[in-house]
């Protein structure tokens, strides 16, 4: 599914203000009831099945459909930034950081149903629904070369582009592994 430019263009002009960015895709009939049928079915192998309606250069938007209690790698956005906005279900986020060449969680937030939240560039993370939770991703630019932290190999995956915040089973999904330090 392809979007209207013109609705990208609108959309990159207000990245910044989540509440436009919502308003904007209601005003072009992807309100949450049908952004739901979009993406109906989790995936049974992977943290959640993924349906991209746009992956233009300037703005991407993923609508994610979550396995319940299932929990994604913990992930970044390379040099992209933008919004989560939990649709259905509650869902957990947990932050990560580098300390001492070693990634810990620093940090567990709870995101209700109807809320949103940013996601900053470089900024690495993982989530999980406590149901078959329904989340709309919108990023700026598109994603490319996200990269996935393995943390029981202790090694960092960039991942191909078709590829969701887990570590792929497919040799072409790996577009670059790197073991860490120590």
């Amino acid at each position: 599914m392809e979007l209207n430019p013109k609705l990208l263009e609108a959309l990159i002009g207000h990245r910044s203000e989540p509440e436009s960015i919502l308003g904007l895709l209601k005003e072009a009939g992807l309100d949450s009831a049908r952004l739901s049928k979009i993406n109906s079915t989790a995936d049974p192998v992977t943290p959640y099945s993924r349906v991209v309606l746009s992956a233009a250069p300037g703005c991407e938007i993923m609508l994610a459909r979550w396995t319940p209690e299932r929990v994604c790698a913990p992930h970044d956005h390379g040099v992209s930034s933008g919004w989560v906005f939990y649709l259905e279900h509650d869902f957990e986020e947990r932050s990560y950081s580098w300390q001492e060449g070693e990634l810990v969680s620093v940090g567990t937030f709870s995101h209700r149903a109807g809320t949103c939240t940013e996601v900053r560039k470089e900024e690495i993370h993982s989530c999980m629904s406590n149901g078959s939770g329904l989340s709309l991703h919108v990023y700026f630019p598109r994603i490319e070369k996200m990269r996935v932290y393995d943390l029981n190999e202790r090694r960092t995956l960039v991942v191909a582009d078709d590829c969701g915040a887990w570590i792929p089973d497919r040799p072409e999904q790996r577009v670059a592994e790197m073991a860490w330090p120590g």
